[in-house]
C-alpha cells in the first residue's frame, strides 16, 4: 500500500463462517478463499466500486477492504449485499458442501492512518470487532440465507436510515461488546430479511455522540468536521480553535453543498444526492416536505375502496406516464404498476407521484427483445407484504473463449413503499444475450413462475419458492403463459424447433411442484393463450394446415375443451379480446359483436350485434370490465358504460372509458407508437 497521510475510507470486512471446520480439507479452504475473493469483487463491481482502486488486505478467512473516500457509501448497503448474496447462492449451488461458504459482512467508515506496514485506526479495529461480534454470528447461524450484514451505528444512522432502496425497518439493533468496542450496531439479512418493524427505528438507542460521523467524513447528513474535534451541525459550531470567519463558507442547515476544509483547499460534496452510482435502476423520488407520509409497509392503502363499479370519470391534472408497454401495466390496490427494461415501477394514481422503482442488480443486457416483457408484474403476498414480482435478463460476462451468457434475476418490490424486498437469481443455460425474453408468467401464494427464452430458442419455465427464493422445479420446452389457481398453463413446441410458425400444443402443470397435468390441441400453429375467466382459458390457433383461426375454451384443471356459444365455429369469427370483471361475468369482443358469459358456468348471457341481434343497437369497442360494469367506446360517440351482466346501457355519458379500473383508480392507455402507450389518469366522480 502506498504510504499517505490519514484519509477517510469506507471500511468493509467480509469473513467466512466456520472456515476452520475440521470437515474442510486444505483443498476445500483454497476453494473457499477463492470463492470469497471472487464473490466480493463481483459484488463491488456490480455496485460501481472499482476493485482496483480499493486497498485490500488478506486475513486468511476474511478480506479487509478500504474504499476510496470519494466513493458513495449508499451502494455498500443498497447494492453490494444483495449482489454478494446472489453470487454466494450461485457458488454454493455449484459446489460440494465442504466448499460452500456463508459470510458475515461488517461496514463502517472513518479516518485511516497509513504507514510502511499497512494501516491502523480505531475505526478499522471497530469494524473487525463488529464482524466478530456474537450477535452477528448468531444471526447468520439462525438464518436460512448465506449472508449477515452488520453496520456501525453511524453508518446506520447516516446511510441506511435514509436509504430509498433498502428498508431500514428490516434491520435489527444489537448490543456489541467485544473487547474495547461497546456500541449498538444494526444487523440485516440481505437474502432472508427480517420482517419490517418500524418500531425499531423510533428509538435507535444511540446517544448523540454515536450519531456523529467519523472524524472528517466528507459525505452524508448536515454534520461537517472542520478541524480536530470541531464539528458543525446546521448553523451551530462546537469545539475549539474555530475560525468564525469561515462559518458562512461552511454553511448553515438546509444548504445543498457542504464545503469541507481539507489540506490543499476546499472540497465540495453534495448532501442528499439521490443518485445511486453503479446501479441500473433509478432512485426513488424525493418526497416534498409537508407531503402526506407514505403508508406503513404493514398496512394497506390509505384510500377507502369503492364497493360498486364507477360510472362517471373526468380527466385529472395528474401528469401522464409516457413510453409504457401496454401488456406490462396493472392496478393493484391503490398502486399503478408497470415494467420497463430497467425495473418494476410503482406509482400513486391519485397524485401521479412515483412510489418507487426496483430493477435488477446485475448488468443489463444491451439487446432487449421489445416484446420481452409480455406480462405485468405478478402481485402476491410475500412475508406479510403485498409484493410485485418481475424478472429480467442480466448479463454474465464471459472470459477468454467463454462467451457472454444470461441469467434471470427475479425481484420483489413492496408495492406500498416501492422498495426492494429481495432479489434472487436463476441460471438459464442456453439463452443468448441477443434479445432474450425473461418474465414472470404468474404466481401462486408460494411459487413464482419465471420464463426464459428467445424468439427462436426453446423456452424454459422455472418455479421459484417465495419463502426460500430457491428454484424448486424446471420444465424445458415450456413457455408458461398464465397461472390460474395452482395451475400454470402454457405452450410447448411439438417438432423440436421454436418460432412463430412452429407447431405447438397446450400444456399445463402444477405451479407449485412443476408436475405435468395435461396436454391438448397438439400441432397447432400460431398458438396463443389468454384467460377466459376463473378455471378457463382461451386458446386460439391457425389449426393444422389451415389459415382459419380456431378458438377453443379449455378447463384449466383438466384441459378438456368446452362447448361455449361463439367459440364452436372455425370460420367467419374473429375474437379480439375477452375481459373477466373479477366478480361473475366475462365479456368477449368479436368482430362487430359483444357477448357476455357467466364466468362460472360459461353460459351465454347476452349478445350485442351479429346476425342474431335484432335490436339495431350500436356495438362499442371493449375497453375493460370490472365488478359488473363494461367500459367501452362507441365510434363517433365516445365512452359508454354497459351492465356487464345484461348488456344494457348503464351510463351514456361517463366522461371516460378506462382500460384499467379497480376499487381505487382508473386509467386510460393511449397509443403513442407501435409499441408504446401513454398512461392517463382519470378521476372517479361517481
Amino acid at each position: 500500500m502506498e504510504q499517505t497521510s490519514v484519509v477517510h475510507k469506507t471500511i468493509v470486512v467480509v469473513d467466512i463462517e466456520s472456515f476452520g471446520d475440521p470437515r474442510r480439507t486444505n483443498g476445500d479452504q483454497v476453494v473457499a478463499r477463492d470463492a470469497l475473493y471472487r464473490v466480493v469483487e463481483q459484488a463491488f463491481t456490480q455496485a460501481g466500486v472499482s476493485w482496483d482502486e480499493c486497498d485490500r488486505e488478506d486475513r486468511g478467512d476474511a478480506v479487509f477492504v478500504l474504499a476510496p473516500a470519494l466513493v458513495p457509501k449508499a451502494p455498500f448497503v443498497e447494492v453490494v449485499p444483495t449482489a454478494l448474496a446472489t453470487a454466494l447462492r450461485e457458488h454454493n449451488t455449484a459446489s460440494r458442501p465442504e466448499e460452500q461458504i456463508r459470510l458475515r459482512m461488517a461496514v463502517h467508515a472513518g479516518e485511516v492512518a497509513y504507514d510502511e506496514h499497512g494501516v491502523t485506526a480505531a475505526s478499522v479495529i471497530s469494524t473487525f470487532r463488529l464482524v466478530e461480534a456474537a450477535p452477528v454470528k448468531s444471526a447468520l447461524a439462525q438464518s436460512p440465507g448465506s449472508l449477515a450484514l452488520i453496520v456501525s451505528p453511524w453508518f446506520f444512522d447516516e446511510v441506511v436510515r435514509h436509504s430509498r432502496v433498502v428498508d431500514p425497518a428490516t434491520f435489527r439493533p444489537v448490543e456489541v461488546a467485544e473487547k474495547e468496542t461497546t456500541c449498538r450496531a444494526w444487523i440485516g439479512l440481505p437474502d432472508h430479511p427480517y420482517p419490517a418493524d418500524p418500531r425499531h427505528l423510533a428509538d435507535s438507542g444511540t446517544d448523540s455522540s454515536a450519531a456523529l460521523p467519523p472524524t472528517g467524513s466528507p459525505v452524508g447528513g448536515a454534520t461537517v468536521t472542520v478541524s480536530g474535534t470541531t464539528t458543525m451541525r446546521g448553523s451551530a459550531i462546537a469545539g475549539g480553535n474555530v475560525d468564525q470567519s469561515r462559518r458562512t463558507r461552511i454553511g448553515v442547515g438546509g444548504l445543498v453543498l457542504a464545503l469541507v476544509l481539507v489540506s490543499g483547499g476546499i472540497t465540495a460534496y453534495r448532501i442528499g444526492d439521490d443518485r445511486i452510482v453503479g446501479t441500473p435502476f433509478p432512485a426513488s423520488p424525493t418526497v416534498p416536505i409537508g407531503s402526506a407520509p407514505a403508508a406503513s409497509p404493514t398496512t394497506g392503502p390509505k384510500v377507502t375502496p369503492r364497493t360498486d363499479a364507477p360510472t362517471r370519470f373526468e380527466p385529472t391534472g395528474v401528469p401522464s406516464i409516457n413510453g409504457v408497454a401496454r401488456g406490462t401495466v396493472t392496478l393493484a390496490e391503490d398502486r399503478l404498476l408497470y415494467i420497463t427494461s430497467n425495473g418494476v415501477n410503482a406509482v400513486d394514481p391519485g397524485t401521479g407521484s412515483p412510489v418507487g422503482s426496483v430493477g435488477p442488480v446485475g448488468p443489463a443486457v444491451e439487446d432487449h427483445d421489445p416484446d420481452g416483457q409480455p406480462r405485468p408484474p405478478a402481485v402476491v403476498e410475500v412475508d406479510g407484504r403485498k409484493a410485485a414480482l418481475a424478472a429480467f435478463p442480466v448479463l454474465v460476462a464471459g472470459s477468454g473463449t467463454t462467451p457472454d451468457s444470461v441469467r434471470a434475476e427475479l425481484v420483489a418490490m413492496d408495492i406500498r413503499t416501492g422498495k426492494r424486498l429481495w432479489t434472487t437469481n436463476l441460471a438459464v443455460p442456453g439463452i443468448s444475450p441477443s434479445f432474450p425474453r425473461v418474465f414472470v408468467a404468474g404466481a401462486t401464494a408460494t411459487t413464482a413462475v419465471v420464463v426464459a427464452g428467445a424468439e427462436t430458442t426453446n423456452h424454459t419455465s422455472y418455479g421459484v419458492d417465495l419463502a426460500s427464493r430457491e428454484q424448486t422445479w424446471k420444465l424445458d420446452n415450456f413457455e408458461a403463459v398464465l397461472v390460474d389457481g395452482e395451475v400454470v398453463a402454457g405452450r410447448s413446441a411439438t417438432e423440436g424447433y421454436w418460432d412463430q410458425y412452429a407447431p405447438f400444443e397446450v400444456k399445463a402443470a402444477n405451479a407449485n411442484s412443476g408436475a405435468q397435468l395435461w396436454t391438448a390441441l397438439g400441432g397447432r400453429e400460431r398458438l396463443r393463450l389468454a384467460t377466459f375467466g376463473p378455471s378457463r382459458l382461451l386458446a386460439s390457433d391457425d389449426g393444422p394446415g389451415s389459415d382459419d383461426s380456431h378458438y377453443t375454451i379449455l378447463a384449466t384443471a383438466t384441459g378438456i375443451s368446452e362447448q361455449v356459444p361463439g367459440f364452436d365455429t372455425t370460420r367467419d369469427v374473429e375474437i379480439e379480446a375477452c375481459s373477466y370483471d373479477g366478480r361473475s361475468t366475462t365479456v368477449c369482443q368479436f368482430r362487430g359483436m359483444l357477448m357476455g358469459y357467466d364466468a362460472t358456468s360459461a353460459a351465454l348471457l347476452w349478445t350485442l350485434g351479429g346476425s342474431s341481434d335484432k335490436s339495431g343497437r350500436l356495438v362499442p369497442r371493449l375497453n375493460s370490465t370490472w365488478n359488473g360494469a363494461l367500459y367501452g367506446t362507441l365510434h363517433d360517440r365516445g365512452p359508454i358504460v354497459l351492465d356487464a351482466r345484461t348488456g344494457r346501457d348503464k351510463e351514456t355519458s361517463p366522461g371516460g372509458a378506462p382500460d384499467l379500473v379497480n376499487e381505487y383508480a382508473a386509467i386510460q392507455l393511449v397509443r403513442k407508437t407501435e409499441r408504446t402507450w401513454t398512461v392517463q389518469f382519470l378521476d372517479i366522480t361517481r
